[in-house]
C-alpha cells in the first residue's frame, strides 16, 4: 500500500499530530479516535507500509496492559 505525499496541503490544521506509524503511534491514533478527536495525523519516514518480518516482545505487565486498551 503506497502513501500518497500530495494529499496535505498547507492550510490543514489538526488537533493531533502524531510522529511514527509504529504500533505505539497507530494505537495511540485509534484511542484519541475512540475518545472522540477525529481530526488526527499520523506521520511516519516510511513513504509505504510494507511487510517485514519483525517481532514484538512483551513481558507480563505489557500482556495485562493489552486487556485494558479499549477502556482508555
Amino acid at each position: 500500500m503506497s502513501v500518497k505525499q500530495d494529499f496535505i496541503s498547507p492550510e490543514q490544521v489538526y488537533d493531533v499530530l502524531i510522529v511514527g506509524a509504529g504500533p505505539v503511534g497507530l494505537a495511540s491514533a485509534i484511542a484519541l479516535y475512540r475518545r472522540g478527536i477525529k481530526n488526527i495525523l499520523v506521520i511516519d519516514r516510511a513513504s509505504e507500509f510494507r511487510r517485514v518480518g519483525q517481532m514484538v516482545d512483551l513481558l507480563p505487565n505489557g500482556l495485562k496492559s493489552l486487556k485494558y486498551i479499549d477502556e482508555l
